[in-house]
């Protein structure tokens, strides 16, 4: 029986490989009104999705807008004390550097279409 870390994760992986080459909906702004540019769980980046292809579609998309080049490095389900759920994505910039990206996936966890 596949619980539902399992079941994102392995969404996630099959996800990430589409994402890399399509061009899903709207692109991501910069940074939000809000200060939101994904550098902690405080700060997290909403994806505004509401089902987990199209969600995770847009954190890679977000990740490509802003960090041209980069490669995805790791994965990781964040949840905090809260039990809000968020996607932790380590990146490797063009340059070299490596840095995590929070998106808040209150929207789409746990919800396929």
């Amino acid at each position: 029986m596949l619980t539902a870390r399992m079941k994102h994760a392995a969404l996630v992986l099959i996800v990430a490989a589409f994402a890399s080459c399509a061009t899903p909906g709207s692109p991501p702004s910069a940074k939000t009104a809000s200060g939101r540019d994904g550098s902690s769980e405080a700060k997290a980046i909403i994806v505004p999705k509401t089902g987990e292809i199209s969600g995770v579609a847009y954190e890679y998309q977000s990740i490509r807008l802003h960090y041209p080049g980069a490669e995805p490095v790791m994965q990781s389900l964040s949840i905090d004390n809260a039990g809000k759920a968020y996607d932790a994505i380590t990146i490797k910039t063009r340059g070299g550097k490596q840095r995590t990206l929070y998106f808040d996936i209150q929207r789409f966890f746990g919800k396929l279409p």
